[in-house]
């Protein structure tokens, strides 16, 4: 996972809703320089879970989001929840909402 936070923000969220168990690798802006639209937080994200590129998915809800996976090599699904939909045409695929997502990538 990869996230525009910091790690304290994420561990009181994940703590919160015990979501920690579903992650095997976290990247938070602590561990980048670049940020997005830079690919460097997805690229580093690859890495650590030792994936080309292209064998990860990216999920964005931002534009900037996009062009950086997109720029990184990764599949791109958007979710319409920040921007609509006709704004986020750049990625693979955009979603309405995570039942979507959930869809899309079975199709995969």
């Amino acid at each position: 996972m990869t996230i525009g936070a910091t790690r304290p923000e994420l561990d009181a969220v994940f703590t919160q809703y015990s979501l920690t168990q579903y992650f095997t690798v976290i990247v938070t802006t602590e561990n980048f320089t670049n940020s997005k639209p830079n690919p460097e937080p997805y690229l580093l994200t690859a890495q650590k879970l030792e994936l080309p590129p292209a064998e990860c998915v990216v999920i964005e809800n931002t534009i900037t989001g996009i062009l950086s996976a997109k720029v990184a090599g990764m599949p791109c699904i958007a979710l319409s929840n920040t921007y609509p939909a006709d704004k986020l045409q750049k990625a693979d695929y955009v979603a309405a909402n995570y039942l979507e997502i959930i869809s899309c990538i079975k199709q995969r």
